[in-house]
């Protein structure tokens, strides 16, 4: 069996940040973040290393961002078994979910990590998770990668992409996935969970590159005013609205956000309800009021993740026609759904 051949995407975040003069953290370049890093010399598997064009706090990554990593790994796609992108965990989910989206019949492992304290703190986080999600990059199982799907590794567990949220800002195990399983567990040995692993059926790898602008997300609280309702559900402005509701669908529905939300869909708009809560999910059935909703042609986003839905819509939207969204929006496209 060959050593798998896996390429280090560096784009930025703690992980290989240094304190400036003012005290501030800000990245450093690929060089010194490797000369961290002898322990990569030290696996069995043969490890390349490459920057983005880009190496940025993750708070200023934004969808051509996604779209330059996107084509990185695709125009190394024959060259490598495999990729580990490090990324600042602000927001890896949202960059993360993107990729599962963009690359369709992906069958390599795409592993984003990265870490809560920089690489040269003593106390740093940063090896066990690269080091680690760099064995997981090259496990193979049956003479093919084990994981053929994008995730993210953090504090022993491997979390599918799409499904993950970042739950905590300061401790080391900041990621969950609250309505999927890990896919994998580190310990003493890794194990993985291999009945829920992707297994996508499309073996030619593509990219969708056109990329939605018009996208709004509206969380519904107790005090939002009829103005915002307004301003949000105008299709100059938006071509799509997820409302972040109560529950399993519930919002506060006046005779003003009712109407804001019916003339919306009938100009072509379209409007996605998720919840406000990371377990569970949307159900119209319910509540009177999540059944009002239904009726506007408000569609189900089922349990997506605030993340999941945004990114999916942003990098799919314009691969379905209206009368087919649903259809995107009610099913699996890699895994992000029940």
């Amino acid at each position: 069996m060959h050593s798998a051949k896996i390429l280090l995407i560096y784009t930025g975040g703690t992980i290989g940040m240094i304190k400036n003069r003012e005290g501030f953290l800000e990245p450093i370049s690929q060089q010194k973040l490797l000369d961290y890093l002898p322990e990569i010399s030290r696996l069995t598997a043969e490890v390349s290393c490459i920057s983005t064009s880009y190496i940025k706090d993750s708070s200023e990554i934004d969808k051509e961002d996604w779209l330059e990593l996107a084509q990185l790994i695709q125009s190394n796609y024959s060259k490598y078994d495999g990729f580990v992108v490090l990324h600042g965990t602000d927001t890896m989910t949202y960059t993360s979910s993107a990729l599962s989206f963009m690359l369709e019949g992906l069958i390599k492992p795409i592993i984003f990590t990265g870490s809560q304290l920089p690489i040269g703190v003593v106390r740093s986080d940063a090896r066990e998770n690269l080091t680690t999600a760099i064995e997981i990059t090259a496990h193979q199982t049956d003479g093919e990668p084990t994981v053929q799907e994008v995730a993210i590794f953090f504090e022993n567990e491997l979390l599918r992409a799409n499904r993950s949220i970042k739950n905590h800002t300061e401790n080391f195990d900041a990621f969950i996935s609250p309505n999927f399983p890990a896919l994998a567990n580190s310990g003493v040995e890794l194990r993985f969970n291999y009945d829920k692993l992707l297994r996508p059926l499309k073996k030619e790898l593509s990219i969708s590159t056109r990329l939605l602008n018009e996208i709004g997300l509206l969380i519904e609280h107790p005090e939002i005013s009829d103005a915002i309702y307004s301003s949000y559900f105008n299709i100059q402005h938006h071509k799509v609205v997820v409302i972040e509701t109560y529950g399993m669908g519930n919002i506060n529905l006046s005779v003003h956000k009712s109407n804001c939300i019916k003339n919306y869909i009938n100009q072509g708009g379209l409007v996605v309800a998720i919840s406000q809560c990371n377990y569970g999910e949307i159900n119209f059935s319910k509540y009177k009021t999540g059944s009002q909703l239904s009726k506007l042609g408000v569609l189900n986003g089922g349990n997506h993740t605030r993340f999941s839905i945004l990114t999916k819509l942003i990098t799919r939207f314009y691969d379905f026609g209206n009368q087919d969204i649903a259809e995107l929006i009610e099913s699996s496209v890699s895994g992000e759904i029940n």
